[in-house]
């Protein structure tokens, strides 16, 4: 459910979101880990995925997909839409996150790997990873949350926080990049 409270990061700074007029999402608090943060399309099994597009349909924003879920399998997750879609994003610190179904988010690394081995995939899975999104660890409880506005000259433009380690805008997208990698495809 979307609210405009205005969290506190780790050190107690205050984060800059939400922006006004902006659909919001979030906060969303999520326990320490190493998370698997990009495309979750990529990493989760053909079912989690199912059940993720079938869970998120009752939570679909303006905006498309986002938010938290809690898979049958217990795997928790958050994702959020990128309003610009397919592509390459950075984030504040140069990391690359390859998106394919226009969404990015995060879940627990643990268990990937195995869950990973449903897909028609065979890549190496350390190669799989370190190609299309990024293992960030997460020391303390931390808190994911989206901002989105429709701004004048560019359409929707979405500010993407997962904690303080990993900070994403959709305005950022690497053009040309999305296109080399587009070819790995989520099609489940």
């Amino acid at each position: 459910m979307p609210t405009n409270k205005i969290s506190k990061g780790a050190g107690g700074a205050t984060s800059r979101l939400p922006l006004p007029g902006s659909v919001e999402i979030g906060p969303l608090p999520m326990v320490r880990g190493e998370y698997f943060v990009g495309d979750l399309c990529y990493v989760l099994g053909k079912n989690s995925w199912k059940e993720l597009e079938v869970l998120s349909k009752a939570k679909e924003s303006k905006y498309g997909t986002e938010g938290q879920f809690t898979l049958g399998n217990g795997r928790v997750l958050v994702i959020f839409h990128l309003p610009s879609g397919d592509g390459v994003y950075p984030d504040q610190k140069g990391r690359k996150y390859s998106v394919d179904s226009g969404t990015i988010g995060l879940t627990l690394a643990e268990g990937l790997e195995t869950e990973y081995g449903d897909t028609d995939k065979k890549e190496d899975w350390d190669s799989e990873i370190s190609r299309l999104g990024n293992i960030i660890d997460y020391k303390k409880e931390f808190s994911c949350m989206s901002s989105t506005i429709d701004h004048p000259e560019v359409g929707p433009v979405s500010f993407m926080a997962f904690g303080e380690n990993v900070l994403v805008n959709s305005v950022d997208e690497l053009s040309g990049i999305g296109a080399l990698r587009r070819g790995v495809g989520c099609s489940r």
